[in-house]
């Protein structure tokens, strides 16, 4: 199946590649004209069906876990960091609660953070058009007694009607209006946590916002390993990352129980224009 995905999306690249190129030579020479706008139509459908393509591909070349030592925090905080600007432009308040009892544990940390963009994606995507309270809230804790990894990422948009819950995990499902999605992005985050052995399911109620819960099992390595240890220090995934950047408000929690015990920090929506 992955062999076939590849190669209908690489046969569909180059004709629209074409469509594409057509279009915008189309909208220019027609500037003045009432073509322009259908030459637009054409632009975007092509876009879209160049997004459905690349996740075509996505999934062709979806693999095992490439596993090494993962701080979630340290992937936690880049997701955010890479979505703040957006974020902060769109009034959107984060909140980040990171335990001090989650574990380094083995796990592919590019793929986790792909995960977390694509929650936060859709979370602000969720909240652009409604006004009042807009937040996000990503929460991560242990259960030391199933010794597995809970990350929660909350938001105060509409809420998802029971009746779509069981489905936006499909394939090309989406809520998303016609053009603004391709319906692969839960499918594929769903299939990552998978794969590592995880669960990623949905709270939500209609005009509640939605709760994603994704849990892993932590799974370690022998730490007298020479290269357990060569890999900490060197992983970009580390602790150490989970520290906000400049212009975040942090805040460490006074709970005296090391189990509860987080650091939180927020990124404050923009103030400007």
């Amino acid at each position: 199946m992955g062999s076939l995905l590849a190669g209908v999306a690489h046969e569909l690249n180059n004709p629209l590649a074409v469509v594409m190129g057509q279009a915008m030579l189309l909208r220019e020479s027609a500037a003045n004209s009432p073509f322009a706008a259908r030459a637009d139509k054409i632009h975007a459908a092509s876009e879209r069906c160049a997004r459905i393509v690349k996740n075509f591909l996505a999934l062709a070349r979806s693999r095992p876990p490439e596993r090494g030592p993962v701080a979630l925090g340290g992937v936690v905080t880049q997701a955010v960091e890479l979505l703040a600007y957006e974020l902060r432009t769109s009034s959107i308040e984060v909140e980040v609660r990171l335990s001090e009892a989650v574990p380094v544990f083995q796990a592919d940390g590019h793929q986790l953070h792909q995960v977390i963009v694509n929650l936060l994606a859709n979370a602000h995507h969720a909240m652009r058009r409604i006004g009042g309270l807009r937040r996000i809230i990503l929460t991560s804790a242990f259960d030391a007694a199933t010794a597995r990894v809970r990350l929660t990422i909350t938001d105060t948009g509409p809420g998802i009607a029971p009746e779509l819950q069981a489905k936006i995990f499909e394939p090309f499902f989406t809520t998303k209006p016609p053009g603004e999605g391709t319906g692969l992005g839960l499918s594929l985050c769903r299939g990552i946590v998978e794969e590592h052995g995880g669960t990623l399911t949905v709270e939500s109620q209609p005009g509640h916002g939605a709760t994603f819960v994704m849990t892993l099992p932590v799974i370690t390595a022998r730490r007298s390993s020479r290269r357990w240890s060569t890999m900490v220090t060197r992983s970009m995934w580390q602790a150490t990352a989970s520290r906000p950047s400049p212009g975040c408000t942090a805040r460490t929690s006074t709970s005296s129980s090391p189990t509860r015990r987080c650091r939180a920090w927020t990124v404050r929506p923009s103030t400007g224009s």
